[in-house]
């Protein structure tokens, strides 16, 4: 037991910030050679998702899962305020900047209707030739299925590895895969299809635009533009905080596969493939940022354009203004010579007017 305490705490690297929930593990693969054995430890981000009103309605209509958190968040509760050394889900923004204090931020997933993309980290101990340890969290609704836990048992239930390598790999497959599978994660779509379908969306809409302004009416409404200048932006951050976690997620599978020693063939045909699709999601990611980057490129122009337009529109209505200014002045001139208003009835005794001397005067044209 002393070995596997000083491997916790030695493979313990917390990243904090200004926050007081603001807490988590550095991902990370750290080994320790024991007695008998090679000891690792793990610490792997994997993305999970809530559903949106019940993660903010949690402490309203509180479930199993949430009373556990509650209590634990009591157990760990050490004076003041301030909940210490519990490590919590974060939602894709929090698990990005920490600085965020005890306050979801939703401007982000949107687009994602019902469903907060969350951050999670899978923590595992392998303490002997025998045994490996895990802890993971808990969905807030418990009413979600299916979960992590029961996706990895009914995997593994009917595919068994054959040595514990081969399981601790096909578990570090499970976790990082388990948002890909469809409805898995409470999605009814892939994550990255999600994102795909958003910036197609806000590419079609910048087009359209794009030919809407030859109409007069709606050639200086820039309202649209904005809107989708701001979700494409938004789209961007995600994917910016996606690229982020499984970059985390390479890094530990790739300091795994540095320090492996000699593996079975099935275990290494799954570290194979393990790698292999880090680096496909990898490469999608950025082709999406870049897919992205070109919509929002495109966004900015249009609304480049309409914003001279409507300057060139001010410009053009301003001469025009001018020029019928410029002219009500030369009839006023030709009218009144120059262009000092008169008396129309030469002065009289009060009370006689000369009715000849009348003049009507109309008024003037432009």
């Amino acid at each position: 037991m002393a070995q596997i305490a000083a491997l916790i705490d030695e493979s313990y690297h917390e990243v904090r910030g200004s926050a007081p929930h603001a807490r988590l593990r550095r991902p990370l693969f750290t080994s320790s050679v024991g007695s008998q054995s090679e000891k690792v430890s793990f610490v792997l981000p994997y993305f999970d998702t809530e559903n949106i009103h019940q993660y903010l309605n949690r402490s309203d209509k509180p479930n199993a899962n949430h009373r556990r958190m509650q209590q634990l968040k009591k157990e760990y509760h050490q004076g003041g305020s301030t909940t210490k050394d519990l490590h919590l889900p974060y939602t894709l923004d929090q698990s990005y900047y920490l600085q965020f204090c005890g306050t979801l931020c939703l401007e982000h997933n949107r687009h994602q209707k019902n469903n907060l993309v969350m951050v999670k980290q899978l923590w595992l101990w392998k303490i002997d030739t025998d045994t490996f340890i895990t802890a993971f969290p808990d969905r807030c609704n418990g009413n979600d299925k299916p979960d992590l836990l029961a996706y990895i048992s009914q995997v593994m239930g009917q595919n068994h590895p054959i040595s514990l390598e081969s399981m601790i790999i096909q578990l570090l497959q499970l976790v990082v895969g388990f948002v890909d599978a469809l409805n898995n994660a409470g999605l009814d779509e892939n994550l990255f299809d999600i994102f795909e379908q958003s910036i197609a969306y806000r590419d079609t809409a910048q087009l359209l635009n794009q030919n809407r302004m030859l109409e007069e009416e709606r050639m200086c409404d820039i309202t649209q533009e904005i809107e989708h200048l701001r979700e494409i932006k938004n789209i961007r951050d995600e994917l910016k905080i996606i690229e982020r976690v499984l970059e985390d997620q390479m890094a530990v599978i790739t300091q795994y596969n540095k320090r492996r020693g000699d593996l079975p063939t099935e275990a290494f045909n799954r570290l194979t493939a393990l790698m292999q699709s880090l680096d496909f999601r990898l490469s999608k990611v950025r082709r999406l940022t870049k897919d992205a980057e070109v919509v929002e490129s495109s966004l900015n122009h249009l609304l480049d354009l309409k914003q001279k337009q409507g300057n060139l529109n001010e410009a053009r209505d301003t001469r025009t203004l001018r020029e019928r200014w410029r002219r009500l002045k030369e009839w006023w001139a030709k009218i009144y010579g120059s262009g000092e208003w008169k008396t129309v009835a030469e002065t009289r005794p009060e009370g006689e007017v000369d009715e000849e001397k009348e003049v009507e005067v109309g008024q003037p044209g432009v």
